[in-house]
């Protein structure tokens, strides 16, 4: 973390959301400034409040606790100092974001809540008004656009060769690989198990598999009796990849050949009759498949670290001061 005492700050906001609770009166206090602009305490409070509360109640010591808190209020004061820095730059572009837009924002953040004073707990709790929230809000939405503007813009100005692509391609492609699947169907009866209605259950089952194998067309049983889903489009389950299924079903359907009919198998809600329709070998997608998903990759890879350099230059150009 950029030189401040993590352990000084955790202490300062255990104190505010405590002292919050006890609706007792704190001073809000400047824990960083980037020029003029000031980073308080309720910024951060009321950003992770909910979180940190989180980790106290999961940790197993105060070490871990101090270390996961750390972390989080470093990444949170980080984002509030780029923050800060984009609404500078945003200040300078004039970007405004209307009335309407805060309003709506707003009420997208009031409806987490189940009445006007549960919300309006929550914001005085940050120690804020709804002005204040008002204003925090828009100041955010500027850094928002402004960032978001800037990818874009990094993203039009990168060129993909075809080299890149195809480099990619080769340096990635366990990203491109296709599991095995198998495209099945099933008949299937409810049925609880180690009662009567199980054994006669199994037992249609067994008959309707002789059917099948004496030339009945086993879609048209499906439609007629199964209870499972698919069943009217004849007890299709459609394409699956290991570990899609339950175990008992898993192990079969990779084991049965094309058009191949399983056995009866017996699970906790029934019994199962499959059939598979078609297997698809292991196999890694064609470039060409995915030529377009990697050239907008590498565009984000590259636009993302554009703006990091962007966003760090901007930083150093910035008076930031940390008072922990």
């Amino acid at each position: 973390m950029r030189g401040f005492c993590a352990s000084a700050l955790i202490s300062l906001l255990s104190l505010g959301t405590a002292s919050v609770t006890a609706n007792a009166e704190l001073v809000d206090a400047v824990i960083a400034t980037v020029d003029k602009e000031v980073i308080l305490h309720s910024e951060i409070v009321s950003s992770i409040g909910s979180e940190l509360k989180n980790i106290r109640n999961t940790s197993t010591s105060q070490r871990e606790y101090d270390r996961r808190a750390a972390k989080l209020i470093g990444d949170t004061l980080e984002v509030a100092i780029e923050s800060k820095i984009l609404l500078r730059e945003a200040r300078k572009f004039s970007i405004e974001v209307s009335d309407e837009e805060v309003e709506a924002r707003i009420d997208s953040f009031r409806s987490n809540f189940d009445s006007e004073d549960e919300f309006m707990e929550a914001v005085q709790s940050a120690r804020e008004s709804l002005s204040d929230l008002r204003e925090h809000t828009r100041k955010q939405r500027m850094a928002q656009i402004l960032a978001a503007s800037k990818l874009r813009s990094l993203e039009e100005e990168i060129i993909v060769s075809e080299g890149d692509i195809l480099q990619y391609y080769e340096d990635h492609k366990e990203r491109f690989e296709r599991p095995e699947r198998v495209r099945i169907r099933q008949i299937f009866l409810l049925a609880d198990r180690e009662t009567q209605e199980r054994a006669t259950a199994r037992a249609r089952l067994e008959r309707m598999r002789e059917e099948i194998e004496a030339g009945a067309d086993f879609e048209d049983l499906a439609k007629l009796h199964s209870q499972g889903p698919g069943a009217e489009l004849g007890g299709l389950i459609g394409l699956q990849q290991r570990g899609d299924l339950i175990p008992a079903l898993d192990e079969v359907a990779f084991t049965l050949p094309e058009g191949g009919i399983s056995n009866v198998i017996e699970t906790r809600r029934g019994v199962h009759l499959l059939r598979v329709d078609e297997r698809e070998a292991q196999s890694v997608t064609p470039l060409q498949e995915v030529r377009l998903l990697i050239e907008e990759q590498i565009q984000a890879d590259l636009a993302n670290e554009r703006y990091k350099k962007w966003l760090g230059d901007l930083r150093k150009r910035s008076r930031v001061r940390i008072f922990l």
